[in-house]
């Protein structure tokens, strides 16, 4: 199986950015946004949450998964950016979906 660190990119400081590309098998995306989840939790203090995005955009562009840990001010604006990781899919890939649900499954 993949590990997180491998698709590491630095983001500045204090920031974890993670690109995974489009030919990483379905398994190993689902269990890198296990270790996403595991590795990046989303905190107990109420300025922090996860959010899952995933846009599937018209047929000449590739879909995506979106995952970040934020850090949020009272107002709900995002002051910084924790952790992301961005999941790259193949044009009507089928993966995609069930990356999708995952990412936005709640973290037990």
């Amino acid at each position: 199986m993949a590990n997180l660190q491998d698709f590491f990119t630095p983001f500045g400081p204090g920031t974890y950015n993670y690109n995974v590309p489009p030919h990483i098998a379905c398994a190993e995306k689902i269990d890198l946004i296990a270790q996403f989840k595991s590795y990046h939790p989303q905190q107990a203090i109420e300025n922090r949450f996860l959010l899952a995005i995933c846009s599937n955009p018209s047929p000449s562009g590739a879909p995506q998964v979106e995952i970040a840990l934020n850090e949020i001010d009272d107002n709900g604006n995002v002051v910084h950016k924790i952790a992301q990781m961005t999941i790259y899919f193949q044009p009507e890939d089928p993966c995609f979906d069930a990356c999708c649900l995952e990412a936005q499954r709640q973290q037990a």
